[in-house]
């Protein structure tokens, strides 16, 4: 009675384990068979031996059901089949091989593209100091920079326009969560939230804990009208009030950083925008309301968490950071 052969049993058990199913390393054997069109020649190129090639190609004909070579003493001649094969994975292996140097690239700094958004926080606190030390380490790297309110950068991160953002709002991360639980956010450090006013503002001379009618005798600048900033008031309010509450809202640091130390607004914002000069003595810190602590982070799309420049610069903020006044280590 004759015996079945092994090596046919060992390809129908296969084949049976893994019914029509081709991956990469079989692409890229049928792709360096078709360029050859020989199988010695493909098996020297990949570094294998021609029995392995020549078994490894038999199982996936087998699999699929067709004959991908004609083998013969002229090498080895695609059928249809394979020079189809060829035209659909050759472009797919090209851009996978491609994608592999330029990783291997932006980790040695030598290629590639980052694009960054900061939100005003961001943008009068750690973005020179992250943009100098990227252009440092990878002189080669194109960087793009876009600033923006969180909200705007939250729908550029989430339509993959941004690789990674920086912000101090939890709009941007919840907005990027809901549109991908899998984003990931990086805290960067920690910081207050305050009122402040110029060193001889009236306001400085009042004494004991201010009131909220003191506080709103004055224009008052901010970012926006938070719910931290609303909060720190009644409900209802004069219309004299409610017009100094809403004095000036803009989304330049540095304007309202001015304003405060120039003018005779009330400043509402994080406590590092003002710390330099509250140490030099230029702006006070209010007695009044209750200090918010927020964070400022690092926000990044699941698939760039594994991008080789990620962790470093997320690493590079933290850094520029821990250099800032008036902040804290998140823990």
């Amino acid at each position: 009675m004759n015996q079945p052969d092994r090596g046919s049993s060992l390809v129908a058990r296969s084949c049976n384990a893994y019914p029509n199913r081709m991956d990469v390393r079989h692409a890229r054997q049928i792709l360096e068979i078709w360029r050859r069109k020989s199988l010695g020649g493909a098996a020297r190129a990949l570094k294998i031996s021609q029995p392995t090639l020549s078994r490894s190609l038999a199982r996936v004909e087998d699999q699929l059901g067709v004959t991908l070579f004609e083998r013969g003493p002229n090498g080895a001649t695609p059928t249809t089949y394979a020079e189809y094969i060829v035209s659909r994975i050759a472009p797919a292996l090209e851009r996978m091989d491609a994608l592999a140097m330029e990783v291997q690239q932006m980790a040695r700094g030598e290629a590639g593209r980052l694009r960054i958004g900061a939100a005003p926080l961001a943008r009068a606190t750690i973005l020179e100091d992250v943009c100098l030390e990227v252009s440092r380490r990878f002189p080669n790297l194109r960087v793009q920079v876009s600033l923006d309110p969180a909200e705007a950068l939250a729908q550029k991160l989430v339509g993959r326009q941004l690789d990674i953002a920086f912000s101090s709002s939890e709009i941007l991360t919840s907005e990027a969560l809901r549109h991908d639980p899998e984003a990931r956010a990086f805290s960067l450090f920690a910081y207050d939230t305050r009122f402040h006013a110029h060193h001889e503002h009236p306001i400085v001379a009042l004494e004991g804990e201010l009131t909220a009618d003191d506080v709103l005798a004055y224009p008052i600048a901010s970012l926006s009208i938070s719910r931290t900033l609303r909060e720190s008031f009644p409900v209802s309010l004069t219309d004299a009030q409610n017009g100094h509450l809403r004095a000036l809202q803009t989304g330049d640091y540095g304007l309202l950083r001015r304003v405060v130390a120039e003018g005779r607004a009330i400043g509402f914002g994080p406590a590092p925008l003002f710390e330099r000069d509250v140490r030099e003595g230029r702006i006070v810190s209010l007695r009044f309301g209750a200090v918010r602590e927020r964070r400022g982070i690092a926000l990044l799309m699941p698939e760039y968490l594994q991008s080789p420049l990620a962790r470093q610069i997320i690493d590079i903020a933290i850094q520029a950071a821990r250099r800032m006044d008036g902040v804290r280590d998140p823990g």
